[in-house]
């Protein structure tokens, strides 16, 4: 409503006069205007101005939620303004000073009025991080039987989510100025299927084809009302997909199989599916705008299936070599809801598995208020649920394929019905050993042997032979390979196929002592590796005859000795052994080499050649037993040594110095005993220069040897495949090494002997006592009997001179000898030259 009073007032000219005229007043209408007129008077207007609107929302929210109930109780628009104008001089003007506007309520509408994009992609990260915390959880992250890999890293699904959060799709949602609440959910979901499309795409190479469904159907935008509380926003976000469809290796490491019973190998494949199925409720607390999630609509669900049929593979059973499976009897297992096996035909009555085994989280309602605000959420808030079931059946076929090991009990049998509770439901049938007949079959080795030497190989490799050492580097690298040889052509002996490098499709015959005794003769000695010692008699004597025979290679039946008698090994025997000794030069040649003696300042390259030998000795022993296995006899205090013996045997070459012409030349023993007027060293200086290793001199030479002493943990003196899986930690490796270096120096200027010259003696010592040693290998340097030769030169201008004076010198040279002969006796105690 606005009203308005508006007056004017007329003047009167001349009082004199009757009145004014019409004439009069048009004449005055400019001086009106200029505020000047005695006739006509304009006194300021009254206005009044009162607005009253009522206001109605009919916008619709998400899902057509009707924001009009939000607004709160007739909300109004009221303005008042009075006065609406005001006179300023002669002028009119709008009084906007008196206008007064009554904030009007919008109610909990008004909780709308700062949200923005930025809040929804902000939702998402948060979702992303709490599925990086769920999948943490133990559930997920302990390795799965069959595979020994994790749900989480089989799906990587977490990661996979976080990519999605991060993709451009996605972050352009940020602060988009066309972005509408209304349009939100749309927007989203677009948003999330190109991220996905994207992602999966590259995964794939490419050559994925875009999937008929979406991944996030269902995905919905809501408010929420609570009694008592404002409005929130829900947000929920579905994710159903198969992310992997492939064959894995099959791992049988298995729940309720010992380990040290069963070795299986990684022969066979499982196929493998596996995906996830989840919602997460995500809200926005209109409030502050802070994220939480539901706890009613969140939960978070992994399904895999593994199935495997059809597997044949060779395993060690407790000490036996065995067949899994079979072309009419395979093996099969099974990881899903219920863990029983697939059959064909059903014909055992195990039935068919059904649905995939599930792990999944819900949270827990602790407080009752429906909400787990991301900055509170703990791990003891979630609910993990698994149902999961195992189901495995191989047959055990010893010593031939098909052949059950134990007819009674023909297969490994295991049932876990309740993976989350392995514990207490599962059941287990493991074919009996106690009929293995060491007289008959010792197939049982070829397996266990196989995994000692690749054991045993590793260990020295990292902890013997990868170091360098002086004059030849890394020259022991050469010889490293001994033990993965020594396994070559053992195994293939023993398999019966001697010169293959794996054995043969067909059956081998049974393995009896007497032809495991002439395999291993055949693999080390003469005709083999030729590694074989001489240590025993054809008598059985335990002494050396001069031969070598099959009878090098002893036999042991439980600790007593049967080379002479092997029908002594009956189907009680309980361990079998066959003891020999090994040992060789691996090479001996003469290498050309670059001398770098370690000492960069002194800036020494030289070359030359060296006599290299690289040997090793062996106590070897080996053997099975029915409780442990394949096994090495670890009882000698050192069972292995490598040895090397290093010579410079020409060394006379040029280097530089400097700007100086350095001639090297290695010394010759008989020049370390005197110096360079020729006399005779004191014994403290020959003892040093002439280094000792034993009973060995090493003399311009690297001297040494490397014990490897194999340490038991269970200290019965065996060392068995179970043991050897830390075996660098069950190395004892000491050392014993000297190196020295003698050489002859001579500096000239470019060669020339007409300028003055230098010359002397460099000696180098290394020595190693410990493996610590070679980390630092930096001699102990010498420089002794430096000279100057003044040159040609300096002998043409002042020989004449100097003869005469040598002429007078020689007259008193006798007084000087006396002067400076080292005093008996004094010198000594002194502990060195006391002259006069």
């Amino acid at each position: 409503m606005i009203s308005s009073t508006l007056s004017l007032n007329l003047g009167d000219l001349d009082p004199a006069m009757p009145g004014n005229s019409l004439a009069e007043l048009v004449q005055e209408q400019n001086a009106v205007t200029a505020g000047t007129s005695p006739l006509l008077e304009l006194p300021a207007p009254s206005a009044t101005a009162n607005v009253v609107l009522p206001i109605a929302v009919t916008t619709s929210g998400p899902n057509g939620y009707d924001l009009g109930t939000l607004a709160g109780p007739s909300p109004t628009f009221v303005a008042n303004w009075s006065p609406v104008y005001q006179v300023v001089g002669n002028t009119l003007q709008l009084d906007t000073d008196s206008l007064e506007v009554t904030p009007f309520d919008w109610g909990e509408l008004d909780a709308f009025s700062s949200l923005a994009t930025d809040d929804f992609t902000s939702l998402l990260a948060s979702a992303a991080t709490f599925l990086t915390q769920v999948f943490d959880v133990g559930m997920f992250q302990d390795p799965l039987p069959l595979l020994k890999r994790g749900v989480d890293d089989l799906l990587e699904f977490p990661q996979l989510f976080t990519d999605l959060v991060a993709s451009e799709p996605v972050s352009q949602l940020a602060g988009s100025p066309t972005a509408r609440l209304n349009d939100l959910e749309a927007q989203l979901k677009a948003a999330l299927d190109a991220a996905f499309e994207e992602i999966d795409s590259a995964s794939s190479g490419g050559s994925g084809e875009a999937e008929p469904t979406s991944p996030f159907d269902g995905l919905s935008l809501s408010i929420i009302e609570e009694p008592g509380k404002a409005p929130v926003l829900r947000l929920d976000i579905p994710f159903n997909k198969t992310l992997l469809s492939e064959s894995i290796p099959l791992n049988l490491d298995i729940p309720g199989v010992p380990s040290d019973l069963f070795q299986f190998g990684t022969e066979g494949t499982v196929s493998v599916t596996g995906g996830i199925s989840m919602n997460l409720a995500l809200g926005i607390d209109l409030n502050n705008h802070r994220p939480f999630l539901f706890d009613d609509g969140t939960f978070v669900s992994a399904l895999l299936d593994v199935d495997g049929q059809d597997l044949r593979f060779e395993a060690g059973l407790g000490p036996l070599g065995v067949f899994i499976g079979s072309a009419t009897q395979p093996g099969r297992v099974a990881l899903d809801e219920d863990g029983l096996l697939v059959s064909s035909g059903d014909a055992d009555g195990l039935g068919q598995s059904t649905a995939p085994a599930s792990m999944s989280l819900v949270l827990l309602d602790g407080n009752g208020d429906n909400r787990h605000y991301f900055d509170e959420l703990l791990t003891g808030d979630f609910d993990p649920q698994m149902k999961a079931a195992l189901g495995v059946e191989l047959p055990v076929f010893f010593p031939l394929e098909g052949q059950p090991l134990d007819a009674s009990t023909p297969s490994l049998i295991v049932e876990i019905t309740d993976l989350g509770d392995p514990a207490a439901t599962t059941h287990t049938q493991v074919p009996d050993l106690g009929n293995i007949d060491f007289s008959q079959a010792l197939d049982a080795l070829l397996g266990g042997l196989d995994d000692l030497f690749r054991l045993l190989q590793d260990a020295l490799d990292e902890g013997l032979f990868g170091k360098d050492l002086p004059l030849i580097g890394d020259k022991l690298q050469d010889a490293s390979g001994f033990i993965d040889k020594l396994r070559q052509d053992l195994i293939d002996n023993l398999s019966g196929n001697p010169g293959s490098s794996g054995g043969s499709e067909g059956e081998s015959p049974p393995k009896d002592v007497s032809f495991l005794q002439q395999a291993i003769f055949e693999a080390v000695g003469p005709g083999g590796l030729d590694w074989l010692q001489d240590q025993y008699s054809m008598d059985g004597s335990l002494t050396p005859d001069g031969l070598i025979t099959p009878h090098d290679v002893r036999v042991l039946a439980d600790g007593l000795d049967i080379t002479n008698d092997l029908s002594l090994v009956t189907g009680n025997t309980e361990s079998i052994e066959f003891d020999m000794r090994l040992g060789t030069d691996f090479f001996s040649v003469q290498e050309p080499f670059d001398l770098d003696l370690g000492v960069p300042a002194l800036g020494l390259d030289i070359s030359g050649q060296l006599d290299v030998t690289v040997g090793f000795s062996y106590d070897f022993s080996f053997g099975i037993n029915k409780d442990e296995g394949p096994f090495f006899n670890v009882g000698d205090a050192d069972e292995l040594t490598v040895f090397f013996d290093v010579d410079i045997v020409n060394l006379e070459t040029s280097a530089a110095l400097a700007l100086l012409n350095l001639e090297v030349a290695a010394m010759t023993p008989g020049e370390l005993d005197y110096d360079a007027r020729g006399n005779y060293l004191p014994s403290e200086f020959r003892e040093m220069e002439r280094s000792m290793l034993g009973n060995q001199q090493v003399i311009n030479a690297f001297r040494g040897e490397f014990t490897v002493d194999m340490q038991d943990p269970s200290g019965e003196g065996t060392l068995t495949v179970g043991e050897l899986g830390s075996a660098l930690g069950l190395l004892d490796v000491d050392v014993a090494a000297r190196a020295t270096v003698h050489l002859n120096l001579l500096a000239t200027l470019g060669g020339d002997t007409n300028f003055p010259s230098l010359a002397g003696e460099l000696h180098l010592y290394w020595g190693f006592d410990t493996l610590d040693d070679f980390a630092n290998a930096t001699p102990e340097i010498e420089f002794r009997d430096i000279r100057l030769n003044m040159g040609e030169l300096f002998s043409d201008l002042f020989g004449g001179a100097l003869t005469e004076v040598q002429k007078v010198a020689q007259e008193v040279q006798p007084i000087l000898d006396v002067l400076t002969e080292p005093i008996p006796v004094i010198s000594d105690l002194a502990g060195s030259p006391v002259a006069l």
